[in-house]
């Protein structure tokens, strides 16, 4: 396994995202208060593990520290900057300095992308789930108990579900002193 990442600054962004979304990005977010991910230089910093042909990372933090549910009611708000970095820099090609992405695949619920600010009821070009994954397929393992979520993520995230059966649990009890403690 070796470190991969990059680095990038918003003009570096804007030529990913091109000029409509990196400047609703810019207005969002000001320099004063660009979220997390961001280097001592002022860049958005991606990283990861490679191990072969397979790109390891940890999607970015939502929304805003202390505030991580702000992104979802504020339809105004965009990703931060290093959340849209990151997505970018995953689908550009190796050749041009990025991961080379050709699929995403998701693991545990839930992921992010697909509570990003859009329409409620499908995806437009300007909706933020449609920009995060452009023509990546989505891959998203998802648990079978909880349908309502999993079908969020095949409609707004495009996911291409796989689900798995949550293991069966059973009342554990209490020890014996706590069980004398209750009987109290």
């Amino acid at each position: 396994a070796k470190v991969k990442g990059a680095d990038m600054n918003f003009d570096d962004l804007e030529k990913m995202m091109g000029k409509l979304m990196s400047k609703k990005v810019r207005r969002a977010w000001p320099e004063s208060e660009r979220g997390p991910g961001i280097n001592a230089k002022g860049e958005m910093t991606v990283a990861g593990l490679e191990l072969g042909n397979i790109f390891i990372t940890v999607q970015p933090l939502l929304g805003v520290e202390g505030d991580p549910m702000r992104l979802l009611f504020e339809r105004d708000l965009t990703p931060h900057p290093q959340y849209c970095a990151a997505y970018e820099w995953m689908r550009l090609p190796e050749d041009l300095g990025g991961a080379g992405a050709q699929a995403v695949i998701h693991l545990g619920m839930h992921g992010t992308v697909e509570w990003l600010p859009g329409q409620p009821l499908g995806n437009d070009r300007q909706s933020w789930s449609d920009e995060m994954l452009g023509g990546l397929p989505n891959i998203y393992v998802y648990a079978a108990n909880n349908p309502s979520e999993s079908i969020l993520a095949k409609r707004r995230g495009y996911g291409t579900l796989v689900s798995y059966n949550v293991p069966p649990y059973g009342r554990a009890g209490l020890y014996l002193e706590l069980a004398n403690l209750k009987d109290l």
